[in-house]
């Protein structure tokens, strides 16, 4: 299980500080800067494509300059064909386009430990059976609602 983060330059600072909370929770992460001025558009495309077939969850990094891109509704819809947990993470305070609000939406690094413990509490789910106290399988449906419910709530 691994988390992508996908982020545009501007917002690498944010990324990093994502990636050392979750690397310090045990989580291996994948970052790609979606650079518009050097890549193609084929080229963006495969590698979200790639990162996204790659990992279990997606974390999309969410500022001003970002929240109106083409590259966040390819990546939600290529997360969603593959069945990724999902949230965004909003920098600032900007509004962010509808189609979001079906995903949680983190607004504080505080937020990420609920990634974090669901992230965990998925892992533990997804060892040997003669490993685990359960055999519940989770979708990222149950996940997403779950997360935010929880992110509402504050705790």
């Amino acid at each position: 299980m691994s988390v992508f983060i996908g982020y545009q330059h501007a917002d690498h600072p944010h990324a990093l500080r994502v990636r050392k909370q979750l690397r310090r929770a045990g989580i291996e992460v994948r970052m790609d800067v979606m650079d518009f001025e050097s890549l193609t558009t084929l080229h963006v495309t495969e590698t979200i494509t790639a990162h996204i077939r790659d990992c279990t969850h997606v974390i999309l990094m969410m500022s001003h300059s970002s929240a109106r891109r083409w590259w966040i509704p390819f990546s939600i819809g290529e997360a969603t064909s593959w069945d990724r947990r999902i949230c965004v993470y909003r920098m600032g305070d900007q509004a962010l386009p509808e189609y979001l609000a079906h995903w949680p939406t983190l607004t504080r690094t505080q937020q990420l430990d609920f990634v974090i413990e669901a992230y965990h509490r998925e892992a533990a789910l997804r060892m040997p059976a003669s490993q685990r106290e359960t055999p519940l399988q989770l979708c990222a449906r149950d996940i997403h609602r779950g997360l935010r419910e929880r992110i509402g709530r504050g705790f």
